[in-house]
């Protein structure tokens, strides 16, 4: 099958609040954290500070792969401890849609 004129995607997003080891959607193209609770976290050992509850959200990251790359990693997640009382980051995956492959 010829590559598509245009490469369809979609959006997975997710609510993270456990420190864990998160598996990628298939054919996630890149990925943003952002940090909406109250506690440091580590994603894939890099540091995302909060912010201010009801003012500000906290750092955000997004990695991005190049047209048809392929993220095939996993997502770290490590809250910092003590635990606040919220803690919690948002995922976003960029997601290519498989049908436009077949």
């Amino acid at each position: 099958m010829d590559k598509p004129k245009f490469l369809i995607f979609d959006f997975v997003p997710q609510i993270l609040q456990k420190s864990d080891w998160y598996n990628v959607e298939e054919l996630c193209n890149g990925f943003t954290v952002t940090n909406i609770g109250d506690t440091i976290v580590k994603v894939n050992e890099q540091i995302f500070y909060p912010g201010v509850p009801g003012v500000s959200l906290g750092d955000s990251r997004t990695y991005g792969g190049n047209e048809m790359e392929i993220y095939k990693g996993i997502i770290k997640v490590a809250f910092q401890i003590p635990i606040g009382a919220n803690p919690q980051i948002e995922l976003i995956q960029k997601v290519y849609i498989k049908s436009q492959f077949e």
